[in-house]
């Protein structure tokens, strides 16, 4: 992601998926994974991206 690039989610568990989105993008899988496993959700929408 750029630095003029702008993110948006509608719904309370799009929230969520967008926030672990975020740190897959720019710290890799890895950390997005232990974020899950932290709060106990597993990401299942597709963030979308043009």
């Amino acid at each position: 992601m750029g630095d003029d690039d702008v993110v948006t989610a509608r719904a309370a568990t799009a929230c969520i998926d967008l926030a672990l989105h975020l740190p897959r993008c720019e710290l890799g899988a890895d950390l997005a994974i232990r974020g899950e496993n932290l709060i106990d959700f597993e990401r299942r929408n597709t963030v979308w991206q043009r």
